[in-house]
């Protein structure tokens, strides 16, 4: 298996999901009409910001369903393929003399994985409700930041790949 060559790609195609993510975030950042709702439920007041096209009014009755696009999913799965540090994290199964201590690492660096970045996500989506923006000039300022940095990030992906 031409695992350099299967890398090489996806480190590529790292950069170029990292750019279209940064200018598809721009374009809703600044194409959509961001604004920001106070409310509160069972005693605690806090904000939703919504984003809808600037054209037609908004209302929260007839509010779009949610969809599941597994774009994340895609990204990950990319970002797997990507760099040689898969190979690193798995190699230490070749080690063990029973197939099923191999079957075991794996299934536990599987596990532990899942669990490391979905703390991780958690963290990051406490410090961001934490953060809680009071503004929809803040909210868009925020998704022009991060957009921007993956656009930055993705730049440099395909620079040093």
């Amino acid at each position: 298996m031409p695992v350099n060559l299967i890398s090489s790609w996806a480190e590529r195609l790292v950069g170029i999901a990292l750019l279209a993510i940064g200018f598809w975030g721009l374009r809703k950042a600044f194409s959509t009409h961001l604004h920001a709702h106070a409310h509160s439920h069972d005693g605690e007041t806090h904000i939703h910001f919504h984003t809808h096209g600037r054209t037609g009014a908004h209302t929260h009755k007839s509010a779009v369903p949610h969809s599941h696009t597994h774009a994340a999913f895609a990204v990950g799965t990319l970002h797997g393929f990507a760099g040689s540090s898969h190979i690193v994290g798995v190699l230490p199964a070749l080690a063990f003399p029973m197939k099923s201590q191999a079957i075991g690492y794996l299934l536990a660096y599987g596990i532990g994985t899942i669990l490391a970045m979905s703390s991780f996500s958690t963290v990051i989506s406490a410090v961001a409700r934490r953060a809680s923006f009071s503004t929809a000039a803040a909210g868009r300022g925020l998704m022009f930041a991060c957009s921007s940095f993956a656009i930055v990030l993705g730049g440099y992906w395909l620079i040093s790949s």
